[in-house]
């Protein structure tokens, strides 16, 4: 008997995924018209929240579906697959379904680790997304990444998962400590420097207005922050190619995140790392010394550092095995052919390392 013919069919599937960004003054009040038909909404938040906007955040989603329970975080705390567990216990000790939506109040780490439970209880909840720093507010509120430390290593375990819905209050801007709200600019500038020259000037223009803290000027950088991001994501979900970009001054920023023991605020190393690796354009990217020293001038005109600590530096440079975008001995990370103009460049791990303890030492 003649054997049977094997079939095989190949199926392209796609995840069909969609993020509405709300940006402004007093946006929570949109959650009163947003989460209704849901099966309930279990809410997380972290204990720095200010307390008016977290009973606004109450009120708001307990007039669309009914409030199924509560859980506090801190910081980076929560980025801990033992906090992650007690949101899961939570969610299902309440009841949540996978109709349920998470309400995730706080900052990066809270909304990453909030997004993390919400992609993998019952695999998959609908998280809704309420950034309360600068760093969540002009980055990490977007994009889909959630992600654990793992080791006393960063962002080691994770998912893809887009928020629903982001909803960015920037009256909440105005009550951080001056050193809190310096750390999403960073992330600013970096797209800035991704985008165009004149979006770096424009930036640079703003820096008095936006260190003032005013409502508007505030809700133009948020929102131009939050849409060039998806504009880049929408091209690449799942970092396989172009939305790495994304990861410019990350290399280094991590690293120096790692050396530090995570006491250094990541604002403030994304924008030493932005620095370092502006100078390391100039040595094999062919950026120009003049557009590095901009970069490096717009980091300064909203208070950021441009030089990390040597001795920070040599340690950053035996943390660069642990980077995520390692493959191998090679390090794929985008830099600088010129200010607008990011390139992908292959970077062995070796000669990097050597790169950084020569500028530590220098």
């Amino acid at each position: 008997m003649a054997q049977a013919a094997l079939k095989a069919r190949s199926y392209r599937l796609v995840e069909e995924v969609e993020t509405e960004v709300i940006v402004g003054p007093g946006a929570v009040r949109v959650l009163s018209e947003k989460l209704g038909g849901r099966d309930g909404a279990f809410i997380v938040y972290d204990r720095g929240v200010p307390r008016q906007l977290l009973d606004a955040v109450k009120a708001y989603v307990g007039a669309s579906t009914r409030v199924l329970g509560y859980l506090a975080g801190r910081g980076e705390g929560v980025k801990d697959l033992g906090w992650v567990k007690r949101l899961w216990e939570a969610l299902l000790s309440s009841g949540a379904t996978r109709g349920s939506v998470i309400v995730a109040v706080g900052g990066g780490a809270l909304l990453d680790a909030a997004g993390f439970a919400a992609s993998t209880y019952m695999r998959g909840l609908d998280l809704a997304s309420i950034p309360t720093t600068s760093l969540a507010m002009m980055d990490a509120a977007v994009g889909g990444k959630t992600a654990v430390n793992l080791g006393g290593f960063k962002n080691v375990v994770g998912t893809y998962h887009h928020p629903r819905m982001v909803v960015a209050d920037v009256k909440v801007l105005r009550e951080l400590p001056h050193r809190v709200f310096l750390q999403g600019l960073a992330e600013a500038v970096k797209h800035a420097a991704l985008e165009s020259k004149a979006r770096l000037v424009w930036l640079e223009s703003g820096s008095r207005e936006v260190l003032e803290r005013d409502v508007e000027a505030l809700t133009r950088l948020v929102d131009w922050s939050l849409s060039f991001k998806m504009s880049v994501v929408e091209r690449d979900y799942r970092e396989g190619g172009w939305r790495r970009v994304l990861n410019l001054g990350h290399t280094v920023g991590h690293a120096l995140e790692s050396a530090s023991g995570f006491t250094l605020p990541h604002g403030e190393a994304v924008a030493m790392g932005l620095s370092v690796e502006a100078e390391l354009s100039v040595d094999i990217a062919g950026l120009s010394p003049g557009e590095a020293e901009d970069l490096r001038a717009t980091l300064r005109s909203y208070g950021l550092p441009t030089e990390p600590p040597k001795d920070l530096l040599a340690k950053a440079a035996g943390a660069l095995r642990a980077d995520k975008k390692r493959v191998g001995d090679k390090i794929v990370m985008p830099l600088l052919e010129a200010i607008g103009k990011p390139v992908l460049v292959e970077v062995g791990v070796g000669e990097l390392e050597s790169w950084l303890k020569s500028k530590a030492s220098s």
